[in-house]
Formats: C-alpha cells, sequence, structure tokens
C-alpha cells in the first residue's frame, strides 16, 4: 500500500471498501495551540482533530471509519503550533473492514 519514501498510502486496485484507520501523535512536551492530527483522503478531504491549547496532553489519538475505493490515496499529518521546538512521533494503522 505504501512505498518505504512516500508518505501517502494508495489503495491497490480490487481492494476498496470499508476501512477503519487509527492515527496517533506523541509530543516531548506540551504542543502548543491550534496543534492537531489530521487524515487527509486524496489530497484534500480531511479530518482534523485539535489538541487544545494550554495544558493539552502530549499524546493523542484518533479514529476513523470510511469507504475507500481502490487508488484513493490516504495521508496522516500531525501538526505543532505555538511552542518550542518537539520531538514528534506518529503512527498510522489501516485495517480493511469489508467489501
Amino acid at each position: 500500500f505504501i512505498a518505504v519514501t512516500s508518505d501517502t498510502i494508495t489503495v491497490p486496485t480490487g481492494l476498496g471498501g470499508i476501512y477503519i484507520m487509527t492515527g496517533s501523535g506523541g509530543w516531548s512536551g506540551t504542543p502548543g495551540t491550534n496543534s492537531a492530527i489530521e487524515f487527509y483522503i486524496n489530497g484534500g478531504t480531511s479530518w482534523r482533530f485539535p489538541i487544545g491549547a494550554g495544558s493539552q496532553n502530549t499524546v493523542t489519538a484518533c479514529t476513523l471509519t470510511l469507504a475507500l475505493s481502490a487508488a484513493d490515496t490516504v495521508q496522516f499529518r500531525v501538526y505543532q503550533d505555538g511552542a518550542a521546538t518537539r520531538t514528534i512521533t506518529s503512527n498510522l494503522s489501516m485495517y480493511r473492514l469489508a467489501a
């Protein structure tokens, strides 16, 4: 589904269906105002999950269930805004539930 040097997952031919995706992000300290994790589908449609401001958590996760077609693309992004430099780790898991 993904090339080693790519940040994009492409649904292969014949594997369209219902997918569940879980993305998580972790910051080495509070990430700051307007920080978020986001799913991008086909480079445009996005689902943004804001982290918050002030005393927000340094680890967060969200789950999204969508119907995806062959050739659809998925990207998962983690944002930080308004804080000192932070180390960010992230993870995306995708499972096909049904055709």
